[in-house]
């Protein structure tokens, strides 16, 4: 009898032996599934993340994109005019830049190196009052550098390494002296020099609104003004005026107040020249 009870308690304690054990089976089953569940859940909250990424960054690139078209858009509805002042700086800089900043207007300096390093506070102004810096090369030697794409290259980097020191940035607009259609030298030199240009990255431009300023030693003020006026009403859209800031232009600065009061006239806003856009480039000789 003793041992039938014996047996019975055995039997008993085996059962809840057992039972503990089933249930910490399950539990750990539970555990073990419910550990399986966190790992999945993590591992498709960072699928998640990597596709939200993915997303924002594809919203920021479209609402850049938005944004370069509606600025576009903006370009076109309205006039712009870019003056634009070759071969200094020069001893008619300070007057010109004088003259600008009284009527709020920025503009673009095609600078020669060679100007550069004879009037270096000039060259500091420009940049301090906000105007777009652009290269005309270093010599403005003409002979020199369209006798050959290897002439042209090392001037072009002398004028680069000059504008860097002031303005930290390699040049990014770029003006042949007397315009990329120029017949002085070999026509195929200028054309190696047009395409390598395009091949660094570099935007060369023309204009088209020639003032005549160029046209000979000290023009009269009102010749100035009038052929500024009278060509840039043609242009639907933008005015690109050339200009010289260079030591015999002074009849330059004294049109140069009536050429901005003209052209507001016409309804014209000011502005320097952007880097990434296509401006006039004129055409080579066949």
């Amino acid at each position: 009898m003793k041992k039938h009870h014996t047996y019975q308690n055995f039997l008993w304690l085996l059962t809840v032996v057992l039972v503990i054990i089933g249930t910490i089976t399950i539990t750990i089953t539970s555990v073990a599934s419910e550990r399986a569940n966190v790992a999945n859940l993590k591992q498709e909250v960072e699928e998640l993340a990597s596709i939200y990424t993915q997303l924002n960054e594809q919203a920021q690139e479209l609402e850049r994109e938005i944004q370069e078209t509606v600025e576009m858009g903006e370009q076109l509805e309205k006039k712009i005019a870019y003056l634009t002042f070759d071969d200094g700086p020069g001893e008619s800089t300070d007057a010109i830049l004088d003259i600008l900043n009284e009527h709020e207007v920025k503009a673009t300096f095609f600078v020669a190196g060679y100007m550069v390093e004879q009037y270096p506070n000039q060259m500091r102004r420009m940049i301090q009052n906000g105007h777009k810096i652009a290269s005309h090369t270093y010599s403005h030697q003409y002979e020199y550098i369209y006798a050959s794409l290897e002439n042209f290259q090392a001037d072009f980097q002398r004028a680069n390494d000059i504008i860097r020191t002031y303005t930290g940035k390699d040049i990014t607009i770029f003006r042949h002296p007397g315009g990329s259609s120029t017949t002085v030298g070999s026509p195929g030199v200028v054309n190696q020099t047009r395409h390598w240009l395009t091949e660094i990255g570099v935007n060369y431009t023309d204009w088209n609104v020639d003032s005549m300023d160029a046209s000979g030693h000290h023009v009269p003020p009102q010749i100035i003004i009038d052929e500024t006026l009278a060509q840039a009403e043609l242009q639907p859209n933008y005015a690109v005026i050339l200009l010289h800031d260079a030591t015999a232009k002074p009849t330059t600065v004294q049109a140069l107040p009536q050429i901005i009061e003209g052209l507001h006239e016409q309804g014209y806003v000011f502005e320097a020249m952007p880097d990434g856009i296509d401006f006039p480039q004129h055409m080579l000789p066949q």
